[in-house]
């Protein structure tokens, strides 16, 4: 077997001798097996490690739905049932934005555990 080849750390072990060869190979340097079949086999295998199980959006959906509820009682129904200058106070506002998203995503989180189970 021979030392590992350092050309950007590109290296490809060969599923039969164990030799490395350059990423590039076709073919192993050592016992001429087809390197091509071990790179798929080994890139399939990888990208089933990593991939996630069931990627849920339920805390995006949720901090939308949040925030769209938020901002219609903020501008819409809280100013015709109660007279004060705070629905003018863009600070409130933006706490409230910031407020309802946080409580958004927690609700995502808790309806994708619920699901999880």
């Amino acid at each position: 077997m021979h030392a590992p080849n350092t050309v950007r750390g590109m290296t490809m072990i060969c599923h039969q001798c164990k030799a490395h060869n350059l990423a590039t190979d076709l073919t192993c340097t050592q016992c001429h097996s087809n390197l091509a079949g071990n790179a798929a086999q080994s890139t399939s295998a990888s990208v089933k490690k990593t991939a996630p199980q069931g990627r849920s959006y339920y805390g995006q959906i949720a901090s939308w739905v949040v925030i769209c509820v938020f901002v219609l009682l903020y501008k819409a129904v809280l100013p015709r049932l109660i007279e004060s200058p705070l629905w003018e106070n863009s600070t409130v506002f933006g706490i409230g934005v910031a407020l309802s998203w946080i409580a958004g995503r927690l609700i995502g989180k808790v309806i994708a555990q619920k699901k999880a189970i």
